[in-house]
């Protein structure tokens, strides 16, 4: 759809209540011809700002990851989940991920493998 109006194609995928939310911030044009003048000014910042009381994961898309990825309330998910996320992101990107094709092509996982897993998870 580059460069053709699709309106009508957005709003079948995107919640109007959702872009009257976070709309504020974007900036919302009009596809013109080569005589349109292009848009000089910033468009508005958007006035809701998310308290970013830690590091933030996923895409930050709204209602496209879990709430609190983006640093949300959420009654569910607390402090601890995010410090085990963390802790497990680390692990994986340090222990398995570096490992996984030559795994894969052997067909085999180390032996010692599930030791490392369980002394990780012993670790505060």
């Amino acid at each position: 759809m580059a460069g053709k109006e699709a309106s009508k194609q957005f709003d079948q995928f995107h919640n109007a209540d959702i872009l009257e939310k976070y709309g504020p911030g974007l900036q919302v044009g009009v596809v013109g011809d080569e005589n349109t003048p292009p848009v000089t000014e910033k468009p508005a910042r958007n006035q809701m700002q998310l308290p970013m009381m830690h590091n933030t994961f996923g895409e930050l898309v709204p209602m496209g990851d879990p709430t609190w990825y983006q640093a949300w309330n959420s009654p569910f998910f607390n402090e601890s989940h995010i410090k085990f996320r963390t802790a497990i992101r680390a692990f994986v990107e340090k222990e398995l991920m570096p490992y996984c094709h030559e795994w894969d092509e052997a067909k085999r996982l180390p032996k010692d493998l599930a030791k490392k897993c369980y002394e990780a998870g012993k670790q505060k």
